[in-house]
């Protein structure tokens, strides 16, 4: 294993480590890294990105030509950084981490196993919370052993702390010696059993939390859901500046339909580029019709000759009537294609078409008789209605109603579920009331950017 000297590292330069492995370090981090190298002009950085462990393969031009530039732009000669190859075990990574003096964490994607190799050699760590599960690992370790103050709720707050530890060598052996009394028992985390013990009840509390919501929104009665529904949509609409058609499909639809056993779909119209790809991302087999209803070119593929069957017999050819999607967005030609469908063929869960009261043939009174009549074909209608803002484009979420338009709707998406799908509204409202809570929750940080870790520890 190389040596200080090997590495032509002054004996006496302070010198950071991090043994994060490459997807983990994000432009965000190495700039932070790159900070911190600034202001401790006499530091030496080592990284151990390439694991063999997690890969073994690895992009390494692209996270080294990443760094680099990062370097070059602010000026470090890289003499100052070692990014070196996998090591053959953890033995000789833990010989590399004791050339150094402070441990870099990886922030937002915090270190669990790889937050515990610098504990084993002793070295005081630089960490920093995040809000999610995965980005308070280290934090979590670290809290288990009194060592809470050395994770810090900001990314100045992270850098500030690297670079006293670089500056000041009686802090860094400090926190060395601080360390080894805080593990001279084995620290909590390590016992296996006390933690499995632990995540059992918290997986048993979280499924018997989940069953007893979807009871309580199964059980609601018809009318308060929808109530409930369109006060929630009301309230989203307020706290959310911007909602379309893709998050209905990302966060309504595909998560509904995911648990499915037919992953099979329909796409009718020409925005497949936007919309389809996300059907394909979650493995969806489909087939694709152009606004008219006549077969559309795969992508990259030439365009389909048929003959002019009509889309219902189309989809009967190509053996598609088992599609649990069928997603709709036709340049106003939505109403006719969806008149269009062998219902009594078809079995979709799911169709999503596109209204806009202001085209022809699509006025309220023409969009509620379409909802009728879907009623007859066995469907059942949430509407969300859209209203887009003349100077930015962007469009909202005004309102959401239950087998009819909400008031004053002008434009939106039709969301046709199954009469028998008792399912389906109970989900609808569950998802409302999550996302309305993460809106009102992103508007109150966002007034707020800075955390403290008092709060946060409040918070646990």
């Amino acid at each position: 294993m190389p040596s200080r000297a090997e590495l032509n590292i002054p004996a006496e330069a302070p010198v950071y480590v991090s043994a994060a492995f490459s997807s983990k370090i994000t432009p965000e981090l190495s700039r932070a890294w790159v900070e911190i190298m600034k202001q401790v002009p006499d530091a030496h950085l080592i990284l151990l990105p390439f694991n063999p462990n997690w890969s073994k393969r690895y992009d390494t031009q692209s996270l080294l030509r990443r760094i680099s530039e990062q370097w070059h732009e602010a000026g470090l000669p890289l003499d100052r950084l070692r990014i070196l190859g996998a090591l053959p075990n953890v033995a000789d990574l833990h010989l590399v981490l004791g050339l150094a003096d402070i441990y870099l964490d990886s922030f937002p994607y915090s270190g669990a196993s790889s937050i515990y190799d610098p504990i084993v050699v002793g070295l005081p760590i630089v960490a920093r919370a995040g809000e999610t599960c995965r980005s308070r690992q280290s934090y979590a370790m670290l809290r288990d052993i009194g060592l809470e103050d050395w994770v810090a709720a900001s990314e100045a707050e992270y850098i500030d702390r690297a670079v006293r530890l670089g500056r000041d060598p009686g802090l860094s052996i400090r926190g060395s010696r601080r360390l080894s009394e805080a593990t001279a028992v084995p620290p909590p985390f390590i016992d296996t059993v006390r933690y499995a013990d632990k995540l059992a009840h918290a997986l048993t509390g979280l499924v018997a939390a989940w069953d007893r919501r979807t009871a309580e929104l199964q059980a609601m009665p018809e009318v308060m859901r929808a109530d409930r529904i369109a006060t929630q949509a009301a309230q989203l609409g307020f706290e959310r500046g911007h909602f379309s058609k893709l998050d209905v499909l990302e966060e309504i639809v595909i998560p509904y339909l995911r648990h499915g056993d037919r992953r099979h779909f329909i796409h009718v119209g020409s925005n497949f580029e936007a919309t389809g790809r996300m059907l394909l991302a979650e493995s969806w087999i489909g087939i694709l019709f152009g606004p008219d209803g006549r077969p559309a070119p795969q992508p990259g593929r030439a365009p389909v000759e048929s003959d002019n069957i009509g889309i219902a017999a189309l989809i009967e050819r190509a053996r598609f009537n088992d599609a649990d999607f069928v997603l709709i967005d036709a340049a106003g030609n939505d109403f006719a294609i969806l008149s269009a469908l062998n219902f009594g063929g078809m079995s979709a869960g799911l169709l999503m078409a596109s209204f806009d009261t202001g085209l022809p043939g699509q006025d309220a009174a023409s969009t509620e008789q379409l909802l009728a009549g879907m009623r007859l074909n066995g469907y059942r209608s949430a509407s969300l209605a859209f209203a887009v803002d003349s100077a930015t484009g962007r469009s909202k979420l005004t309102g959401i109603a239950v087998d009819r338009l909400p008031p004053r709707s002008a434009a939106g998406v039709l969301l046709f579920f199954r009469t028998a799908d008792d399912a389906f509204l109970p989900s609808l409202l569950g998802w409302l009331e999550d996302v309305t809570r993460e809106a009102a929750g992103s508007m109150a940080v966002s007034d707020h950017p800075e955390v403290s870790l008092q709060e946060i520890k409040a918070a646990e």
